[in-house]
């Protein structure tokens, strides 16, 4: 008698719950057109428990990013394309070039561009979009391949100001009974896997390119995506926070943006306090909001589309509204403040990060004069 494991559930980053089964091919999302619909299949669950795999931690987790192949600026050369009668692709030969190969300690990650056909008004187009495979020697959890995929994805929130949705493909175990054999049991050929179109019709934004990008992936390479991860490691608690960019979304109230923002920018003040400037836990503890603020401006004034005026002006306005919030007792901040000091906020926060990660001065000036956020706007009454 053999215990079944138990049921696998993560969340993604569109705050659905997934659940993922056991089956021939692996774990993985029970049908392309229903998101977040997973099935534990009985025979494979047993033949698994009866070999003792660990059901908590797998060898590998396939996820893709849509529109992200915009980020690596790569497209899929198409090598042959054939056409049925009646117009619409019949199949496509594609050459896939691996983009980057990154070890990290025993883990590995692997960005790739892959081609998938979408379906929208009648007709079916080839699309192409990122894959971020993440893989380890030993099998490691579920949480540790996802926490370095949705690290890949915060870069391009780092571009383009909200959230980039993450897409769980494939969850595999190596020891899995079915992993290597076909539907009828019989031993496939080893070797790299080949690439196949897959028919879905997905509803999810992608990643919007924006005017000039920020961070490309040529800008980085394997070793500046190292470095950002690294850097994220080190910066956590703020950048978590100040990088889940769907607090930036228009439809949020300028209240919670603020707070938000706020503790996200005191943590990154402090931590820059404590690992460059050398200060003790207390010490920078006790730094006053401003002057944290302040210690960030510094580090990327020559960065900043702003002059430098403006960007104290920013200091003394973001503390004094975030402080506003946070006492019951004082005034609210107007509401076309909380807003323009929000707007700052993104745009700091993100020169910091580019700076950081080696992008010159003068690149990172030229495209946060471009994007979204920048300038200040009018409240109209």
């Amino acid at each position: 008698m053999f215990s079944l494991p138990d049921t696998l559930v993560f969340h993604s980053t569109h705050g659905s719950a997934i659940l993922i089964g056991c089956r021939e091919d692996g774990y993985q999302i029970g049908g392309s057109m229903a998101r977040g619909v997973g099935h534990v299949f009985f025979q494979r669950a047993v033949e698994g428990s009866a070999r003792g795999i660990d059901f908590d931690k797998v060898h590998e987790l396939v996820a893709t990013i849509p529109g992200g192949a915009n980020w690596v600026d790569l497209r899929c050369p198409v090598l042959d394309e054939r056409d049925s009668r009646d117009g619409l692709t019949q199949s496509v030969d594609l050459d896939l070039p691996l983009l980057s190969s990154v070890r990290l300690a025993d883990l590995n990650c692997e960005l790739r561009t892959i081609w998938v056909m979408t379906y929208s008004h009648g007709k079916f187009s080839g699309e192409s979009i990122l894959e971020v495979r993440s893989w380890a020697d030993v099998p490691v959890s579920w949480n540790t391949h996802l926490q370095k995929i949705h690290k890949v994805a915060a870069l391009m929130e780092l571009n383009a100001s909200r959230s980039v949705p993450v897409e769980i493909q494939t969850i595999l175990n190596h020891d899995d009974p079915g992993e290597g054999r076909g539907s009828h049991g019989e031993a496939l050929a080893v070797g790299p896997r080949r690439s196949a179109i897959q028919a879905w019709s997905s509803e999810a934004e992608g990643y919007a390119r924006p005017a000039v990008e920020l961070v490309m992936f040529e800008d980085l390479g394997s070793e500046g995506l190292i470095r950002w991860i690294r850097l994220y490691e080190k910066y956590k608690r703020a950048l978590t926070s100040l990088l889940g960019m769907s607090v930036w979304s228009s439809g949020i109230p300028a209240e919670t943006t603020l707070v938000h923002a706020g503790a996200g920018l005191d943590a990154l003040g402090l931590a820059i306090l404590r690992h460059k400037d050398q200060k003790s836990s207390k010490s920078a503890d006790s730094t006053p909001v401003e002057l944290k603020l302040m210690r960030i401006v510094d580090d990327c004034l020559d960065s900043l589309p702003y002059s430098e005026e403006v960007a104290k002006d920013w200091v003394r306005d973001m503390s004094s509204a975030y402080n506003s919030l946070k006492h019951s007792l004082r005034v609210m901040p107007e509401h076309e403040v909380m807003v323009n000091v929000n707007r700052k906020c993104n745009i700091i926060v993100r020169a910091w990060v580019a700076k950081e990660l080696g992008i010159s001065p003068e690149h990172i000036k030229f495209s946060l004069r471009n994007d979204s956020f920048y300038g200040d706007v009018v409240v109209l009454d």
